[in-house]
């Protein structure tokens, strides 16, 4: 197992009680176990767009989806959807061969205006998987965002629940917080 931690900070003060913030990479090595094939996937990114995102954020949501495009393989299937007050598909659910140089184009469109309906683009990349939900394929959003929801269903526990209830489904979301004032 590899093992990478990266502070965020070059160093600390003494008695301080502000916290640490570090990221930590787990890394299994290919070489462990080579007759394992790695699961295929289903992924749907979903993109934040709303004003709150400007700058720095958008541009890094920009640069995670692109990163996670090109580790997919041919035989993943990939959407992408942007979202502010309105939901949109950049790309319906596809191989990722096909993909990955329409993303490359498509994500340098998105700007970054209006209200976070945030539930409803994490939704739509939801509902785009579940039909393609089998027991060979790993179905999950991933949703890059800083979380600021306010439009829609802004309700946390009814938002929950949802998300409890597609999982069980078989499709999950992964959360990428994006920002420091991450919600």
């Amino acid at each position: 197992m590899k093992i990478q931690v990266k502070p965020r900070r070059a160093a600390i003060c003494q008695n301080s009680h502000a916290p640490f913030e570090l990221l930590l990479r787990l890394q299994a090595p290919a070489e462990a176990h080579p007759n394992v094939q790695p699961a295929l996937l289903n992924l749907a990114l979903v993109i934040d767009r709303s004003g709150s995102m400007q700058g720095r954020k958008i541009t890094e949501a920009k640069r995670c989806a692109q990163m996670l495009l090109d580790r997919l393989e041919t035989n993943d299937k990939v959407a992408v959807v942007e979202y502010n007050a309105t939901v949109d598909n950049l790309l319906e659910l596809m191989p990722a061969n096909i993909a990955q140089p329409l993303a490359r184009i498509k994500l340098q469109t998105i700007i970054a205006q209006g209200g976070t309906a945030l539930h409803a683009g994490w939704l739509q990349g939801a509902e785009m998987l579940a039909p393609e939900v089998s027991n060979e394929r790993i179905s999950r959003v991933i949703l890059l965002s800083d979380g600021q929801a306010n439009e829609g269903l802004i309700d946390t526990n009814t938002i929950c629940e949802q998300v409890e209830q597609l999982a069980s489904a078989g499709v999950t979301t992964t959360t990428v917080g994006l920002g420091e004032d991450f919600n």
